[in-house]
């Protein structure tokens, strides 16, 4: 896989740089707005463990609050 961001689904993505990194992304909406929050580095999350990430901050979501100040 080459650079760039790539789906899992549910708004879980990884986003892969040029420079080989790569981190797990959480895209959704709130109040309207648009957001990207990082999750963490794809070297220390598994996929299995950002899918539960995800799945616990779709949960703060669902209750109207914003997990980024």
């Amino acid at each position: 896989m080459g650079a760039g961001k790539y789906n899992d689904g549910a708004g879980l993505l990884l986003h892969k740089r040029k420079d080989g990194g790569a981190q797990w992304i959480l895209r959704y909406t709130l109040h309207g707005r648009r957001r990207e929050m990082g999750l963490s580095a794809l070297r220390d999350v598994s996929l299995k463990q950002a899918r539960e990430l995800a799945t616990g901050w779709r949960s703060v979501l669902r209750e109207g609050r914003a997990p980024i100040k």
